[in-house]
């Protein structure tokens, strides 16, 4: 399985945090980094088709992911949020630390 476009969509990660709210959770965050990298997202997807949950895969490699950015975001736990298929679920709480200093 071909990590390239998932690659991809984890250099857009500084970025995407930049256009985050001050706190926001996991979900929120997968949201808009699909939004933004659409064309990315689908083929990293459809990385996961054989995968009995490709989305929830995917979504927890992502989520993995922000924890390499503890330079720029502060993981504050866990709570209770919609996922994309308004399903309640734990997922992390993030709030973005100030990298102007």
């Amino acid at each position: 399985m071909s990590q390239q476009h998932i690659t991809k969509l984890t250099e857009q990660y500084p970025d995407i945090i930049e256009m985050m709210s001050e706190q926001f959770d996991s979900h929120e965050f997968i949201l808009k980094l699909a939004h933004d990298n659409q064309q990315e997202y689908i083929e990293a997807l459809y990385e996961y088709r054989e995968n009995p949950a490709p989305f929830r895969t995917l979504h927890a490699i992502l989520s993995r992911a922000l924890h390499s950015h503890r330079d720029r975001v502060e993981d504050l736990g866990t709570a209770k949020t919609n996922n994309i298929w308004m399903e309640s679920n734990d997922c992390h709480l993030w709030r973005k630390k100030d990298v102007t200093s």
